[in-house]
This record gives structure tokens, sequence and C-alpha cells, in this order.
């Protein structure tokens, strides 16, 4: 999937590696694909095999080793696609409910009988982490999921209305609705290690997040250009805000974008090379912080090689209003 035709894409130092367990992540997607999203209809969830989600999760961890971790990052990552494709044309009002649900039930509630699979493989997820990792790490992970929530929320009046918000507004949005910060607690779980909440919010470690999160929405932005130009209501966009309010073209809006990526880029590997001593814990430190660069790696390899998800007619519209 390229984005618009000759335009430079984002260029990486980090390792390009495949999770070798790549078929147990592709057999799970397709098996929940199948068994618990009949919300989709047959042929959005033959759409959804056909993107190869299964090989994103599989890139974006390709550290993991035992299925009982494989499980719960390959349930995420699909799970929060649906979760966001499912839900996008919501309103404020039936996305809070929406969120309050999903939230109490990773805090503990179980579905209700005719909850579709989206709450219910919200509570297989929790079982999935609640077994792996301790209770402070639980707590900060829901804390982190609410912020795509909170994200989606706040995207809802601009989409439904067709209209972008400021630059400012846009780039806090989308740092939420990205749902990065879940994902990063996740690397937790690829290496077996929860770290102290102390260290997560440590000012470094805070600031080397938050650059992975934007640089992941900048990545998504450029990559999914082509479709989001298809179509009219969907504001979302790096690119295009940019263009909006600079009074740009599209390819100086894009050349805008790229720079504001590569300036984030340039800044997380300036931090990552020089990381304070976090005593007992600066070997794991060091792992998050390389796995943060893996899971960036991973979504472009996704996007280039791996997925018809944005290419035309690959995309699956949201079947909420229908259903």
């Amino acid at each position: 999937m390229k984005t618009l035709i000759n335009a430079p894409v984002p260029v990486y130092p980090f390792k390009k590696i495949t999770n070798p367990n790549v078929d147990v992540f592709i057999q799970h997607t397709n098996h929940w694909i199948d068994m618990d999203y009949h919300i989709f209809s047959t042929s959005a969830r033959e759409k959804y095999k056909q993107m190869n989600i299964g090989t994103l999760a599989a890139l974006c961890f390709p550290l993991v080793a035992p299925n009982s971790r494989i499980q719960p990052l390959v349930r995420w990552i699909l799970w929060g696609i649906m979760l966001d494709d499912y839900y996008e044309p919501c309103s404020i009002s039936e996305l809070q409910d929406i969120r309050q649900r999903l939230i109490a039930i990773l805090e503990g509630e179980q579905p209700k009988l005719w909850d579709n699979g989206i709450y219910w493989q919200a509570a297989a997820l929790r079982d999935d982490l609640k077994a792996l990792m301790p209770d402070h790490w639980m707590e900060r992970f829901i804390v982190h999921q609410d912020t795509q929530l909170e994200g989606m929320i706040l995207e809802s009046p601009y989409k439904i209305a067709g209209c972008s918000p400021s630059l400012e507004d846009f780039i806090h949005i989308r740092e939420l609705s990205v749902a990065i910060y879940p994902m990063l607690d996740l690397l937790e779980v690829q290496e077996g290690t929860a770290l102290p909440d102390t260290i997560v919010m440590d000012p470094v470690v805070r600031r080397l997040a938050r650059l992975a999160t934007r640089m992941t929405a900048w990545l998504n932005d450029l990559y999914t250009l082509p479709k989001e130009l298809l179509r009219d209501n969907d504001p979302f966009n790096l690119v295009l805000v940019l263009q909006r309010e600079r009074q740009l073209s599209l390819e100086e809006a894009y050349g805008a974008a790229l720079d504001i990526h590569n300036a984030d880029l340039e800044e997380f590997l300036s931090l990552e090379a020089s990381l304070p001593d976090f005593g007992a814990y600066s070997d794991a430190v060091r792992n998050y912080v390389r796995d943060m660069g893996l899971m960036l790696q991973g979504q472009q390899t996704w996007y280039e090689k791996h997925t018809t998800r944005y290419a035309p007619g690959g995309y699956v519209e949201s079947e909420y209003k229908s259903r």
C-alpha cells in the first residue's frame, strides 16, 4: 500500500522482524473474526481476513514467544480495530454509553448475554491479561485503553459534521484516538516484565511514549491518505488538517506532515541514545524503548507489504447503523 504517487515515506532505523509464530497470530485472528464478530456481515468478515491483521500483530510484537502471551496481544490488535471501525459513526451519547460499558467490563463486570462480540472479547482480553500481569499494570492499562474511547468521543462531532478541528485540537485528539498508549503497555506483556508506574511516568519515558504515539498517528495518516481522500466526511488526517489550516496544496501538506513525523523521530532517537540510569530496571527500559521502535517499523512494513485495508475496496465501512 503506497501513499501519494512518488511521495517519500518515513525511513526508520529500526530492525524489521516478523514473529516466527506468525501462523499462530493469523489463526487466532481468523478464528475470532468467524466466531465472535458476527456484528459484521459475512463479506465484511472476509475483508477483515484479507487485511492480514494477524500479520500486523506479528510485526508489532515480533519478540513474544509463549502462546499465553501471544493470545492477548493478537486479541487486542483485532479488538481495537473492530471497535474503532464499527462504532465510528456513533454520536457522542452513544459512544459515552459504549465507553462506560467497556471500561466496566475491563474492570471486572461480565457482559450481558445479548452483548455483541466486542464486549465479550473485552472480557476475554481482561481475563488473558489478569492471568499474566499484576494489578498495578492492569489499572494502568485500563486508564490508557480509556484514552482510545475518549479520542473517539472527541472525534465524533467533527466526523458527523465532516469538518476538521484546528491543528492544535487535532493533534491532541489524534494522540488519544490512535490507541497507542495501551499498545505500549502491551509491550511489557511481550517482555514479561511489568514496569513500575514510577518508571513509566518518568518524564523521559513519558516523552518517548508520546513521540511513539504521535509517529504512529502520522504514519497512519500518510499511508491512509488515498483512502481518506475518497471519504468526504473523514477530516481526521494530519495532511488534510495542514492543507486546510495553512492553505497548502495537497503535496505541500503531505511534505509538512512528513516533516512533523521526522522531527518526532529525530527527538525519539536522541532520547533513546541518552536514556537515564534506571538502576535495576535499566535493561528493561532499554528493551521497552527498543520495542517501541520495532512496533513502529512493524506497522510500516504492514502498510507497505501485507494489507489490503487501505487499497480501493479493501476497507470495511461501519455497519453499525444498518444492524
